[in-house]
Parts: C-alpha cells; sequence; structure tokens
C-alpha cells in the first residue's frame, strides 16, 4: 500500500474514532509511523486528506455498485437486494468506513457528508423507478426505503458490535428481509 493510502486510511480511522475535530495532520502521521512532514508530500491539510479519503472510497464503492447493475439488470428490485447486501459487505471490510459511514454527520463538514450522500444515489434512482413501474403510493415508496435503510444500518451496526455474526446463515437472513 502506498504512503498515501496508507495516510487516507488513518485520517478515516481517526475521523472515525475521534471525530473530524479530533483528526491532525500529527495524528494522521503518528497512526501510519510517518513523519509530520509525510502527509504533506500528498494533502494540503486535514480537510484535504479527509475529502480525498472519502473520495477514494466512493471510487471504490462506484466499481462494485456497476457491476451489481450490469449484473442484475434489468430487474430493479434484485438490483436494491444485492446493493444493499454488497453495501454492508463493503463497510465491513474497513473499519474506518464502517465508522465514517455510521458518523454522525452533524459534525462533520460539507465537504465530506456531500460527496458521501452522492455514494448512495443509483440506489434512490432504482427504487423511484421500481416505484413508477409498480405504481407504487408515496406512503409505499416511503416505507421501502425506510425499511431498506434500517435493514442495512441495523445489520452494520450489529455485525460490527458483535452483537450479530458475519456468517452465511445471518446473510441469508438478511437477504430474505430485504426481498419481502
Amino acid at each position: 500500500m502506498s504512503s498515501k493510502d496508507l495516510l487516507m486510511e488513518a485520517a478515516l480511522a481517526i475521523l472515525a474514532r475521534d471525530g473530524f475535530d479530533g483528526v491532525t495532520i500529527r495524528k494522521i502521521a503518528d497512526y501510519c509511523s510517518l513523519s509530520v512532514a509525510a502527509p504533506y508530500k500528498h494533502f494540503k491539510n486535514k480537510e484535504d486528506i479527509l475529502r480525498q479519503s472519502v473520495g477514494s472510497m466512493i471510487e471504490k464503492w462506484k466499481i462494485r455498485e456497476a457491476k451489481i447493475i450490469a449484473r442484475y439488470s434489468p430487474d430493479l428490485r434484485e438490483q436494491l437486494v444485492r446493493l444493499a447486501m454488497e453495501w454492508i459487505r463493503f463497510v465491513l471490510e474497513k473499519p474506518a468506513y464502517a465508522g465514517l459511514v455510521l458518523a454522525d454527520r452533524e459534525y462533520l463538514p460539507d465537504s465530506i457528508t456531500l460527496p458521501m450522500d452522492s455514494m448512495m444515489d443509483y440506489s434512490r434512482d432504482c427504487l423511484s423507478r421500481l416505484t413508477l413501474t409498480e405504481h407504487w403510493s408515496h406512503e409505499k415508496y416511503l416505507r421501502t426505503e425506510y425499511m431498506f435503510h434500517a435493514l442495512t444500518d441495523g445489520a452494520l451496526r450489529q455485525m460490527r458490535s458483535g452483537q450479530s455474526e458475519n456468517s452465511s446463515p445471518q446473510w441469508k437472513i438478511i437477504q430474505k428481509c430485504l426481498r419481502s
């Protein structure tokens, strides 16, 4: 892993642990066992490091998302289920991702939260198209959207905290709930 990638992962880990105000260039460098000057070879300041870190995370998600879209096209329902399942896996792979995704966004600058919001654009669009093709009411659309958020965030939080196993039977239960 390059020093730039290492620094970006460290920045996200510290952000997840200490919040935005707790992130400093010194902490990031120390976390990587690098000199305090090392981050400045790649980044202007802490906000730049965090913005690029979130950008990198988004790029990685968009690659996965595109594969699911292509594989399950044109089945909108299956795309939604598969996207939700893959989202949980993606976020669990790196603790810093989970910390960022589950963080209280109220304390994060727009330069971080606004790009993160774009990560779910396709899922929202997919749900909207499904609503139109199936002639759902606005209420059913909202119930479905809330259910997907609750299931994915709930499963993510439980697996992350150890309250629920990250196992095949557990994944089947989540998938079954998403399909209902």
